[in-house]
């Protein structure tokens, strides 16, 4: 392995450390690629394929080889250096932009779109997980769950986990369409996004007003834990209001 390798595989010690430690409780080690189903379909892994999988690793590898990676780490330090965070509540309008701001084709690493995407069902709800994914890694996923629960508008998703903590780099318009429904409709399904307390990126204002002009009731956890319940209620835990629209300025 050369010294630019050693730059993606950062936690490589970590993951050998936990597979060893599975493999002495005798649990059986599994790689989560499209097609693993669990508890009668109850979970089941939609994205990435092996091939798919593969092919984004060999890409990885050779932008770390490049360089390629280590200026786009750079890059992104340097803006990082020079944002500064905002609560949420002084980023709201007391409106809702009629314009679509996102991209259609965002860039997303080689890397993140690597996540494993999963769908997680029980009686009443369907639960769609997707880690860092972006738009290709959400295509693809998007015609597996089609093939086995028909159209997202015949078999609707309960809740979402917006990708990479509501990241505009992570979703277009048309993904947004297909799995949470056109603009201008009440959807119902529930939004999370998993963010740090004031945030300068995260969740985006753009994510943010896309979700709710198709109906989303979006949350963001801020730093805080949220718990997702359907049609119960627990002892010391109250509701939380979905986000209104937000300033896209920065």
């Amino acid at each position: 392995m050369s010294s630019a390798d050693s730059g993606f595989f950062t936690n490589i010690e970590k993951v050998d450390a936990v597979i060893a430690a599975a493999a002495a409780r005798g649990v059986t080690v599994t790689e989560p690629f499209c097609g693993l189903v669990r508890w009668d379909g109850r979970f089941r892994v939609l994205g990435p394929t092996k091939d798919y999988y593969e092919e984004l690793i060999r890409q990885s590898v050779d932008d770390e080889r490049s360089g390629a990676a280590a200026k786009a780490r750079a890059a992104k330090a340097m803006r990082a250096m020079v944002a500064s965070g905002t609560d949420l509540l002084h980023r709201a309008l007391s409106f809702l932009p009629h314009t679509e701001t996102l991209a259609e084709n965002p860039e997303t690493t080689h890397r993140n779109n690597s996540s494993t995407i999963i769908t997680i069902t029980d009686t009443k709800t369907r639960i769609l997980l997707t880690g860092d994914a972006g738009v290709p890694a959400l295509e693809h996923a998007a015609l597996e769950y089609e093939r086995h629960y028909g159209g997202f508008d015949i078999s609707r998703v309960a809740l979402l986990q917006v990708p990479h903590h509501g990241s505009r780099r992570n979703l277009s318009p048309s993904i947004l369409d297909r799995i949470v429904g056109p603009r201008g409709i009440e959807s119902e399904v529930k939004a999370i996004v998993s963010s740090a307390k004031a945030s300068p990126k995260h969740p985006s204002p753009k994510v943010v007003n896309a979700l709710l002009r198709r109906g989303a009731y979006v949350v963001a956890t801020e730093g805080r834990t949220v718990c997702y319940q359907s049609g119960l209620s627990r002892p010391g835990w109250s509701s939380i209001e979905s986000l209104g629209p937000l300033d896209e300025s920065d």
